[in-house]
């Protein structure tokens, strides 16, 4: 049996959790959407806007709860499997860490370093897979008490109240 006071230590480590995962969901949501705005000039602008507008949503919803693990499943899915392909892809991420010794990324891309946008959207793609990783990991922690049902939850953490008392009856 727990001792006494660890339902509120329970609690409180919950409530936390639900608040920074709300905070990172935000703060990701804005970071998303302005990636997505900032794509408009690039070469393929509506398949990066829809990525990053993807990923904003899910995470507006992560914080409201409204989202669901398939969400998340199939962002996983796209991300990882399209970042694979650009690892792999002639000019990709393997090209810019093997034949150019990971060479600087933040300049201006060129028609003579094409591997510049490739390895761009791949950690652009990275970042977006951890977001859903995060997002499936905490909910499978912190929405655990939620589903929890009242009757389970009374149970519990009711008699271990009680019980804290009994000597005193």
């Amino acid at each position: 049996m727990k001792s006494s006071g660890s339902w509120w230590v329970e609690e409180v480590t919950n409530v936390q959790n639900q608040l920074f995962v709300k905070i990172a969901n935000a703060l990701f949501a804005v970071i998303f959407l302005v990636s997505a705005f900032i794509q408009h000039n690039d070469p393929d602008p509506l398949l990066w806007m829809s990525i990053y507008g993807y990923g904003a949503l899910v995470s507006m919803l992560a914080i409201f709860r409204k989202d669901s693990k398939i969400l998340h499943y199939a962002g996983l899915v796209v991300f990882v499997s399209y970042a694979v392909y650009l690892f792999f892809a002639p000019n990709g991420v393997f090209t810019w860490f093997s034949l150019h010794s990971a060479e600087n990324i933040t300049g201006s891309m060129s028609d003579d370093k094409p591997w510049i946008e490739a390895t761009r959207e791949f950690f652009g793609l990275l970042i977006l897979s951890f977001v859903h990783i995060l997002n499936l990991l905490f909910r499978k922690s912190v929405l655990y008490n939620r589903t929890q049902t009242n009757k389970e939850w009374t149970k519990n953490y009711s008699s271990e109240f009680f019980s804290a008392f009994s000597p005193f009856c």
